[in-house]
């Protein structure tokens, strides 16, 4: 499985690094970077303001999947499947849906830092 995501979103990164802890070879997820200019989102026919909008994952049968489908897909491929299960539950499904749609949407704002040195902090 192919994950696809914002190589800039210090959020997206902290989620990329979440896959990475229980898969460090990439033996079962591939990450791309589309923020970076050699990536070409027509190899996958998508745009790239499409793969901004969200996390997606690009799978062996040929579907890309977005957001919290993409998230729970991915889990499931490093056998973690079972942590986020509920969010796929049709009662909880929407609501898990519309958090991480507003957590897409202020992704930037959520992971900014004010940085001195080493010294970090979240910024307001």
């Amino acid at each position: 499985m192919t994950i696809y995501y914002d190589g800039s979103c210090r959020v997206c990164c902290d989620q990329r690094d979440r896959f990475l802890r229980h898969d460090p070879e990439q033996q079962r997820l591939v990450h791309i970077d589309i923020s970076d200019p050699s990536f070409d989102p027509d190899t996958i026919g998508a745009t790239r303001e499409t793969l901004l909008a969200s996390i997606h994952a690009g799978t062996p049968d040929g579907r890309l999947l977005r957001g919290m489908d993409a998230v729970r897909c991915a889990y499931r491929a490093l056998g973690r499947g079972w942590w986020l299960a509920p969010t796929g539950w049709p009662l909880i499904k929407p609501i898990a849906d519309f958090f991480y749609g507003v957590l897409a949407r202020n992704r930037y704002r959520l992971g900014r830092t004010d940085c001195d040195g080493d010294t970090c902090k979240p910024r307001r």
